[in-house]
């Protein structure tokens, strides 16, 4: 058998696009899967009525109480010029500036 030198550009080529074709199916069929069984998830999700885990909005609530405590309001330096407000009294005090946040400069 002789050893031929030229370089079978049909064959190259038919190997070529069949690759890219499997890469493609390859990469739309996982693509389906995962939309897929994600659908499933949130169908289940719907159906059983939880769209969040309980003990993350525990938390979020634990957490918005906190923040939002009379408790938290205090004086953060001796001077009394820089203050920690809780959340809906920052609120106010922002409607009451008309959007613009309070100076943190002491006035000259």
């Amino acid at each position: 058998m002789a050893i031929r030198d030229e370089i079978d550009v049909p064959l190259l080529s038919s190997i070529a696009a069949a690759g890219i074709m499997l890469l493609l199916v390859t990469v739309i069929g996982t693509q389906g899967f995962f939309y897929y069984y994600e659908n499933r998830l949130l169908a289940k999700r719907i159906d059983e009525g939880v769209s969040r885990p309980t003990e993350e909005i525990a938390i979020t609530r634990k957490q918005l109480a906190e923040i939002d405590s009379p408790e938290r309001f205090a004086y953060l330096n001796a001077d009394k010029s820089l203050v920690r407000l809780p959340i809906s009294q920052a609120k106010k005090v922002l409607i009451a500036n008309g959007g613009i946040v309070p100076s943190t400069q002491p006035s000259k």
